[in-house]
């Protein structure tokens, strides 16, 4: 960043901002292969109003901040995908003054990319801590009750349906999961596909 006094500014990891990257794709043979290349990855399904409260809300828990305080913590964001000559207009107009506060400026500048990776589909749920003595180990971690913020544990496709119902025991036994817990069917025919053959 480089202010209107001519002064510039580099963020690192050491500036207290935590993400994750999550996805609106209900489907997608390219996040699979992508994150999961031994085929033993599993998808969570939650909404993104559930993500970004499991965030706010322990907040509040772990501190006697005020609400106000929490609005300067807690973001969460849909990435836009933009060519570079728009990557750049983007940024300048998310730090006018016009846009909001600084935090919300460095939580949006956090929710663009580029056009090659819009297969993605991406939110991003972002933290910002304000007590750098709190950023240590380059981890970020809260609580939350799982039960409540995941609808659904999705399996890896290619996994066959055996593999998956071990798997799918596996994770009841050890989380207690109470929720749906699936194999994705995205490499399979549709239910009664009958071809007329004239």
């Amino acid at each position: 960043m480089r202010f209107k006094n001519g002064r510039t500014y580099r963020f690192s990891h050491q500036s207290g901002l935590y993400g994750q990257c999550w996805t609106l794709n209900k489907a997608s043979d390219a996040m699979w292969r992508i994150y999961s290349s031994d085929k033993r990855s599993v998808r969570i399904r939650t909404t993104v109003r559930k993500l970004f409260n499991s965030l706010y809300d322990s907040q509040a828990e772990d501190s006697q901040e005020d609400i106000g305080l929490r609005h300067e913590k807690c973001f969460i964001g849909k990435v836009k995908y933009l060519p570079s000559h728009k990557l750049k207009a983007f940024a300048s107009d998310i730090f006018s003054e016009q846009a909001g506060t600084r935090t919300y400026s460095l939580a949006s500048s956090l929710c663009a990319k580029r056009p090659a990776f819009k297969h993605e589909k991406e939110v991003r749920l972002i933290y910002f801590e304000h007590d750098i003595n709190k950023c240590n180990d380059g981890l970020f971690r809260y609580k939350f009750d799982a039960h409540k913020v995941i609808d659904q544990l999705m399996l890896d496709p290619r996994l066959d349906a055996s593999e998956a119902e071990i798997i799918k025991k596996d994770i009841a036994n050890r989380i207690s999961f109470k929720g749906l817990i699936k194999r994705s069917l995205l490499y399979a025919l549709p239910q009664d596909l009958v071809i007329d053959v004239k």
